[in-house]
């Protein structure tokens, strides 16, 4: 599971190790996409509408996928 780096710099068991960060893009791994169904109160829509346009995300489908995987890996 993910964990932060600053747990891992706390770990004895790497001290004095060096450290470096890595972007991957991990879409490849996720699996062929599905399409679902779900039901949302009017204005949560309205302001996903929002972000989607003025933070120049892809979809509002990406969005969503997005935001869940943030709290799946958080938990």
């Amino acid at each position: 599971m993910p964990t932060s780096a600053a747990a891992h710099r706390g770990n004895a068991e790497f001290a004095d190790m060096g450290w470096g960060m890595l972007e991957l893009d991990i879409s490849p791994y996720m699996g062929k996409t599905e399409k679902v169904n779900v039901t949302l109160p009017g204005y949560v829509i309205q302001r996903i509408d929002r972000y989607v346009r003025e933070h120049n995300v892809k979809s509002r489908s990406s969005f969503l996928a997005d935001a869940a995987m943030e709290k799946l890996v958080r938990h």
